[in-house]
Order: C-alpha cells, then sequence, then structure tokens
C-alpha cells in the first residue's frame, strides 16, 4: 500500500504490505452543514435540558458570552450573530452584553485578531480578554470536590446570565474540548489553572478521548457549575468537512450530545493495538513545532502496544517551541523519563512542564522516533528521542528491530481523530 503522509506544507510517501495494516474503515469524509446560521438559529431555539434564552432571561439582564481565543478554530463569527438575535428577542441590549475571550494562560488577542475571529460587532458590545494574572479581573467563588479554588473571570461571575461557546474537539487531558473548559481553564485565575495542570488532574490517568474516569474532566465541571453556567452553544467541527453538528443547552446535556455525536461519526477504527504507529499532526502549521506536534503522539499511544515503536512524521520549521522552555529543561535535565514524570509529580506545574510530562509519558512506555529535517538530532537525543531525516530511514530501522512481521497504523491527520481499537459505548453524563 502506498501512503502520503503530510508533512510542513507537503508530504512524505511510503508503502508497506498491505497484510501489515491494521487499520479498518477510515472515517467518512461527510458533507458539513450547508447554512450554519440557520443550524445556529434552530439550535438556540430548540435547546438541550433547558428552557429556550427567551424563556431563562429575565428582563434587564446583563449577559457574558465566553468565546475561544484565536490558538482555537475561530468560528464566532458563525456563532455570535445568531445568539445576539436572541438575546435581542429576548430583551436584552448590546450595552448589557460582554464578550469574554478565554485566553487561558495564553496571551490577549489583538484588535486586527479579534477582527479575524468576530468580524464585524454591533455598537454598544464590550469585548475584552481574560486576564489570569490580574487579581482585579478576578472572582473567587469557591472550591471544588477536589478542594481547587474556583477563581475566574469577574465580568462572567457577575453577570446575571453566562453563555459558553465553543468547539468540541478531542483533547489529551480532559478527553473532549468544549462546553466546561471554557470556565477552566478558559477564564479561570493563574492559581487555579496551575492546580489544573498539576497532579492528580494532570497524569497517567487521563487522556485523549477519556471521559469515564477523568478527574480532569470532572474538575472542568465542577469549576462550571459552580460558575453557574446557564447556557452553551458548541460546535462539532473538523478541518475536512467543516461544522458537522451544533448543540445548545444545558452545560452537560448539550456537550455530551455533541461529544457522544463526535464519537459516533469520527472515530478511526483499528482490529488490533499496533507494534508500529506512524502518525502526523496533519502538516503545516499543526506541525510548526515539537510542542504542538506532540498532540498526534496522544493519539498514537492509543493505538501502539506498550514497548512498541511511535513514528511521529512532523517537520516543526519552528523547532521545539522555545516559546516554552521549562519543557525542554525537564527532559533535559532529567535522567529519564521516569524521572520527568516524577519530578512533575513532585513539582506540579510551571510554564511549559506540562508538555514535558505528556511527552515522559509517552518515551516511559513507546520508542519514538521524530521525522524532521529541522530538528536538531543532539537535543533529540537528549531528551531521549530518536531524530531522522526521512521516513523512509525511520521506517526501516522501526521494522529491522522487530521479532515478526510487525502491525502497523497510519493516521495522517491524527489530531483530527480518535483512534480505538475497540467501540466504546456512548457516554454516560458525569
Amino acid at each position: 500500500m502506498l501512503f502520503s503522509i503530510p508533512y510542513g506544507t507537503g508530504v512524505m510517501n511510503f508503502s508497506l504490505p498491505s497484510e501489515w495494516i491494521v487499520n479498518s474503515t477510515p472515517v467518512e469524509i461527510r458533507s458539513g452543514i450547508k447554512d450554519l446560521s440557520q443550524a445556529v438559529h434552530e439550535s438556540i431555539d430548540n435547546p438541550i435540558g433547558t428552557k429556550t434564552l427567551t424563556e431563562m432571561i429575565p428582563p434587564n439582564s446583563s449577559v457574558s458570552i465566553v468565546v475561544n481565543d484565536i490558538t482555537r478554530p475561530f468560528l464566532s463569527e458563525d456563532l455570535l450573530p445568531p445568539l445576539l438575535t436572541k438575546l435581542h428577542e429576548a430583551g436584552v441590549n448590546n450595552e448589557d452584553i460582554v464578550i469574554v475571550i478565554a485566553t487561558g494562560m495564553h496571551r490577549a488577542n489583538s484588535k486586527e485578531e479579534q477582527e479575524k475571529m468576530f468580524g464585524r460587532l454591533p455598537e454598544g458590545l464590550r469585548v475584552i480578554n481574560h486576564d489570569a494574572k490580574d487579581q482585579r479581573s478576578l472572582k473567587y467563588l469557591g472550591e471544588t470536590k477536589q478542594g481547587t479554588p474556583v477563581i475566574i473571570n469577574k465580568d462572567v461571575a457577575e453577570s446575571d446570565i453566562k453563555i459558553l461557546t465553543g468547539i468540541i474537539s478531542p483533547h489529551q487531558q480532559a478527553g473532549f474540548s468544549g462546553g466546561r473548559k471554557s470556565v477552566l481553564p478558559g477564564i479561570a485565575s493563574y492559581q487555579t489553572i496551575k492546580a489544573y495542570h498539576s497532579p492528580p488532574f494532570c497524569s497517567t490517568d487521563v487522556m485523549l478521548g477519556k471521559i469515564e474516569g477523568n478527574i480532569s474532566h470532572q474538575e472542568s465541571m465542577d469549576a462550571a457549575r459552580i460558575a453557574k453556567i446557564n447556557f452553551i452553544l458548541n460546535l462539532v467541527h473538523t478541518r475536512d468537512s467543516g461544522v458537522l453538528k451544533v448543540v445548545a443547552g444545558d452545560l452537560s446535556e448539550a456537550w455530551f450530545e455533541g461529544v457522544n455525536y463526535w464519537k459516533d461519526t469520527m472515530q478511526v477504527k483499528v482490529n488490533e493495538f499496533a507494534d508500529i504507529s506512524i502518525v502526523s499532526p496533519g502538516g503545516y502549521p499543526r506541525d510548526i513545532n515539537l510542542w504542538q506536534s506532540q498532540k498526534a503522539i496522544a493519539s498514537a499511544e492509543l493505538i501502539t502496544q506498550k514497548g512498541g515503536i511511535i513514528i511521529l512524521v512532523a517537520q516543526c520549521k519552528e523547532g521545539i517551541g522555545e516559546e516554552h522552555l521549562n519543557w525542554q529543561k525537564l527532559l533535559v535535565e532529567s535522567k529519564g523519563p521516569e524521572d520527568a514524570i516524577e519530578r512533575f509529580e513532585r513539582e506540579g506545574y510551571d510554564d511549559g512542564n506540562a508538555k514535558a510530562f505528556c511527552f515522559a509519558r509517552a518515551l516511559r512506555d513507546y520508542r519514538l522516533m521524530v521525522v524532521s529535517d529541522c530538528l536538531d538530532d543532539h537535543l533529540m537525543s537528549r531528551m531521549y528521542m530518536e531524530k531522522y531525516n526521512d521516513i523512509n530511514e525511520a521506517l526501516k530501522i522501526a521494522i529491522s528491530d522487530t521479532k515478526r512481521a510487525p502491525k502497523v497504523a497510519v493516521l495522517t491527520d491524527a489530531v483530527e481523530y480518535l483512534p480505538i481499537v475497540e467501540e466504546n459505548q456512548s457516554l454516560s453524563q458525569v
């Protein structure tokens, strides 16, 4: 079988005997929603598990709308106009609405970036960037069941009606993005986010696509409930198909509707665990650096036999991701992956080191080969990874080191889909 795997703005080609491949039927590329504005209107008018916005909003209410920042797929331009229309129908004036950009620990979004994200907004609307370190803009609401202080954006905390918008897709800590994640970490304080990105919430027990028993998911949901979120509006979106589904309504019920739809339609079925998994984040910009490319490894971990080999194909034209040096430092200074994990568990979150933990977790269980002509060989070795310039070179060595004809999985756009070895049941609400 011939394969072309994304690499930067191009591809790398390789071939393997068909009997080695364990991928079954690939995900069907579905047609996205043609009239998205109409679909959003209909979803808001028929919410899941709640009253409609018109029914739930009292006169003279203040409303906050939380939106993704520019580091996420920004579809706010599609969500906001229908949502604002419904708020106006409920008697809410623009002056009583605030749009809060959920930056988490990211930088603020510029006016130019906001124009790209939202398009032209009506006069009177206030737009603010959440600032996790600005104590004056934060409010303490209580503690989660695990004892994490819920300190969130003050504008949201003090609004009468709180609405979350976002995208539902696999996430390696929370299981899936969207819904409750707009609160924690989206509009939380640095103190709250630091706790969230430290053990036990960032641990070897949380992983891509896992909801049941996921303490990180539960913590975000707990924080969102303490924040008294009234309504969510989320999209199931893929790069290939666009928006496939719109869900609106209750914080839990509507979000689980979207997650279960995603699982039913967007999972890659694999017949058995692979000895070798070959994965790409999907090319540029998803493989712009090693930091971003790690997300593809999280997919490979789900379908690779422990002790097997993961081959990450990622150009990384901007290197490892120099803006987060702590993750490099933790790996380089450790005595090995297990030591890096123990240090993270002992020291907790420090800018970037949670990413080192994600790499260390994979390195503990798998041999990790990185195919890139931009990364430094010596640095990769110090970070316990093998670096190759060409996919065929890496494959030749990986195959020669297996004791039998290998079972191989190939994920050409690993951050877009969720691979599974066996069918999981629909999610129950937690």
